[in-house]
């Protein structure tokens, strides 16, 4: 039984060291811009032509993948397989489901792909969109690049209750009352929805916005933004 253990031990061991990670590594994460052109023009939206790299998400104009499957993890080196919508002259959408690799340069400023040739602009910055403070829970939902965090802690925000990736945000209202709703999914039929103030006229000064908890389409919470 001794050895049985050993053997069991070994093996969990050896896998977990070597099982791939299920996110596009950090080393590509960041802005590029395709060869020939600047980072002056992509930061000033003066070119169509560059990716924004994310944990699971490759973004272009017009075009964007989600990372499927991953084959191959070496450094500088990421090979997986990708559920793609691209976005064609008359409005339509292309899906496609391609395996492609993505390979860095040394010193990781270049970057071939979906055989193109980009160069690294910088990374993403964290910014915050929107606070909730509540009377026990805080909520933030930050902007990553073009993807969304949301992050609920009561103690540290280092040490966070929740965190969750991949929101979408929509403009609500009208007028003066127009604000950001943004949404956050879970599995099982969870959804964070994450209302900025502008719901009517009548609402308090004191109160900046609503947080609603749902499962299979039933509020299971409310929380008001102070």
């Amino acid at each position: 039984m001794k050895k049985s253990t050993i053997l069991f031990t070994a093996l969990f061991l050896t896998n977990t060291a070597y099982a791939k990670p299920q996110q596009i590594p950090s080393e590509f994460h960041g802005k590029w811009v395709q060869a020939g052109e600047s980072c002056k023009e992509y930061n000033n939206g003066e070119t169509v032509r560059w990716w924004d790299i994310n944990q699971n998400q490759i973004n272009q104009y017009r075009f964007g993948c989600q990372l499927d499957k991953v084959i191959l993890v070496k450094p500088h080196q990421f090979r997986a397989k990708w559920r793609c919508d691209e976005t064609d002259d008359d409005g339509e959408t292309i899906q496609s489901t391609p395996t492609e690799t993505l390979t860095l340069s040394a010193d990781g400023k270049r970057l071939t792909a979906f055989k193109q040739s980009y160069r690294f602009c910088g990374k993403h910055q964290s910014k915050d969109e929107f606070v909730c403070r509540g009377n026990k829970t805080n909520i933030a939902v930050s902007s990553y690049g073009n993807t969304y965090h949301y992050t609920a802690w009561s103690k540290s925000r280092a040490t966070p209750d929740l965190f969750l990736q991949n929101g979408d945000v929509r403009i609500d209202g009208t007028g003066r009352y127009l604000h950001s709703v943004y949404t956050f999914t879970r599995p099982n039929g969870w959804q964070y929805e994450v209302r900025e103030g502008g719901l009517h006229t009548a609402e308090p000064d004191h109160i900046k916005g609503w947080v609603t908890i749902t499962r299979h389409g039933k509020t299971v919470s409310e929380m008001v933004c102070k």
